[in-house]
């Protein structure tokens, strides 16, 4: 790996700890003191003179002088870098004490840390500028190295003339980017198709070593990931065979089984990908979706997924991820309370930073005042009853595919054809060959991806609607296909589909999911004869749209007064409090929490209202909104 090239120049330790003072103790004897090179002397072990003096003209002392002033010497030389290190030719040697003079490479500096390559672990070793110590540098080279290199006085090695030396070439190579590290996992390097299998890389198809790709990257050897995907690629009549399976699915709407086929077969390459769409299995107990996960989408997506579920956090994915493109199966992805609420929204703006290749980093404060900065290239596909996205940043992000119990009066024969299918189908041999034709399409599809999404943006209204479907497409297309597709045929194949669904959810904007959240909220409201819980849009549409005599109306009216709403019929509008704690209750774990009223006002029509308005028994200033707008269809 040409991790560090043209490295050149020489840089001097100086001070008490010098190598050439360290090399000889006679220095200011001997006129021409250096450091010879390693393995040509032998240095002196006792208080006369150098074992080798003899025959060695640097070490000769001039008979004539028995004490001189010391002379100016002449700098020695360190270990000199070479013009460019070719770490493929490498091979670690049984006997350290041969070892080749470079067994690492200087990566950079950051604030006190110091980072090099270790040519035999083929990893980044970390070493804080207090922690040089012997224990620490023999992770970068033998023994032998440092006690040639840098000899102490007597026998052993000059430590911190070593740790000098470490420190000062750091400087010179600069500051270290992190961002170089890639993980296990596909990735799109230079017009390459890469495959990270933690001890080898697959390169368009071909097993190269971590050591002899030639790239700006650093690839880390890890852990082995998975070995099938050196299997050989199937073919597009199998491939189609996985499409077929996804449509046996009991989904609630139909372009859903394209598109979770889509997902599926993206995931085990998230990481080449410049969108990374998410997906979410939803539906009701008895649908499918735990079979679903366990049956079709593991096999499929093979051993590289990272599977978590329920209590699952934020910070335990982020941390098990790593530097790794792993797309992330969250089975029970529920959110029952507000620990459960709290939990998942931190797990969702993890998704959102990971969707873009050019999101910014995560950056967490780390121990000691030091930030940590984070990167996540993962697809995620989560498994709940209901969605938990209210932000339009995550609807635009998340596709759900929604799943229905099957009704039909031969459906245990339908589930049992479903699960031969999938049991005859999914086979090892079969799902490794799937994996290993969808990395070498990675280029291709990464083309497609951008044609179906200007494609879809066109006829779905908006950008990121593009992204996330015209990725999911070009995964689908891969089962049909090896080529590229053309613009117009993208459009007319998006064309033909229902997207009633993914226009809906495109055009779904904050201040409408916002107003949304609090029409559904349920009060109690005390009607007379027992105590009655009405969701706020029925009570608000009763008054709004009944007779004023019904006392059932006056007491819906005070019970909405009562939460910080107000229907004025002269008016026709309902007015919403800007600080009502009831109405913040209910927006309580939604990022409208605190903001309502300005998310509010951005309703067509809506107004502010400056003077106070009178809700219950306190006042406070409220935005009016059209019964028109919040009841389209009494228009």
């Amino acid at each position: 790996m040409n991790l560090v090239s043209n490295i050149e120049g020489t840089i001097s330790t100086g001070g008490v700890d010098d190598p050439q003072e360290a090399a000889c103790r006679y220095a200011p004897e001997c006129r021409q003191h250096v450091l010879p090179p390693l393995g040509e002397h032998e240095l002196f072990q006792d208080d006369n003179n150098c074992l080798k003096a003899g025959q060695c003209e640097r070490y000769a002392m001039p008979a004539s002088e028995t004490t001189a002033v010391p002379l100016a010497v002449e700098q020695p030389p360190l270990p000199e870098d070479p013009k460019e290190i070719q770490a493929p030719t490498y091979t670690p040697p049984e006997d350290p004490s041969v070892t080749a003079p470079f067994s690492f490479l200087f990566l950079g500096f950051n604030r006190g840390t110091f980072y090099f390559w270790s040519v035999c672990a083929r990893q980044v070793v970390v070493i804080r500028a207090g922690e040089m110590s012997p224990k620490f540098l023999l992770q970068l080279a033998p023994i032998t190295f440092w006690e040639g290199s840098f000899p102490a006085s007597r026998a052993g090695a000059n430590w911190n003339a070593a740790s000098t030396w470490l420190i000062q070439r750091s400087y010179k190579i600069g500051i270290y980017d992190p961002g170089r590290i890639r993980g296990r996992g596909a990735w799109e390097d230079d017009g390459r198709s890469v495959l990270h299998l933690g001890d080898c890389l697959l390169v368009d198809g071909c097993t190269v070593p971590l050591e002899d790709f030639e790239t700006t990257h650093i690839y880390e050897a890890d852990a082995p990931l998975e070995t099938g995907m050196t299997a050989t690629p199937i073919g597009a009549a199998d491939a189609n065979r996985f499409a077929k399976l996804c449509e046996l699915l009991s989904w609630e709407v139909e372009i859903s089984a394209r598109l979770f086929a889509g997902w599926c077969v993206l995931a085990p390459i998230c990481g080449a990908l410049r969108w990374r769409p998410h997906g979410r299995i939803t539906g009701p107990s008895g649908s499918g979706k735990s079979w679903c996960a366990d049956n079709i989408v593991r096999p499929i997506v093979g051993p590289c997924a990272l599977i978590v579920q329920s209590n699952t956090t934020e910070a335990g994915i982020r941390q098990t991820v790593g530097s790794d493109a792993r797309p992330v199966l969250f089975d029970e992805a529920e959110s029952e309370d507000q620990a459960g609420q709290t939990r998942m929204r931190k797990v969702l703006e993890l998704m959102r930073q990971a969707s873009s290749d050019n999101a910014a980093a995560i950056i967490k404060g780390g121990s000691g005042g030091k930030a940590q900065m984070f990167r996540i290239r993962s697809m995620f596909l989560l498994s709940s009853i209901g969605a938990a996205e209210h932000q339009k940043a995550d609807l635009s992000r998340i596709t759900q595919f929604p799943l229905k119990i099957n009704n039909a009066f031969d459906r245990a024969e339908q589930f049992a054809h479903l699960q031969r299918t999938a049991h005859e189908l999914l086979t090892t041999e079969f799902c490794a060959g799937l994996r290993s034709r969808t990395v070498r399409l990675i280029p291709v599809i990464r083309k497609n991806a951008e044609v179906f999404a200007r494609a879809a943006s066109g006829i779905l209204g908006t950008a990121r609607a593009g992204d996330q479907y015209g990725a999911l497409l070009a995964g689908a297309y891969s089962l049909f296909s090896a080529g590229e597709i053309d613009e117009k045929s993208a459009s007319k194949w998006i064309s033909e589909q229902d997207w009633g669904e993914a226009i809906e959810t495109g055009t779904d904007t904050d201040e409408r999911r916002c107003m949304s959240v609090i029409l559904e909220a349920v009060i109690r409201v005390d009607t007379g004869s027992r105590p009655e819980d009405v969701g706020i849009g029925e009570a608000a549409h009763a008054v709004a749209f009944g007779s004023a005599a019904d006392c059932r109306v006056t007491n819906l009216a005070a019970a909405l007064g009562r939460h910080g709403l107000k229907v004025d019929v002269a008016a026709g509008a309902l007015f919403i409090s800007n600080t009502h704690t009831a109405i913040g209750r209910v927006l309580r774990e939604t990022p409208w929490a605190v903001n309502w009223s300005q998310i509010i006002a951005r309703l067509p029509g809506a107004e502010r209202i400056t003077k106070t308005v009178r809700f219950g028994g306190t006042t406070s200033k409220a935005v009016a909104v059209p019964v028109t707008v919040i009841f389209p269809e009494c228009d």
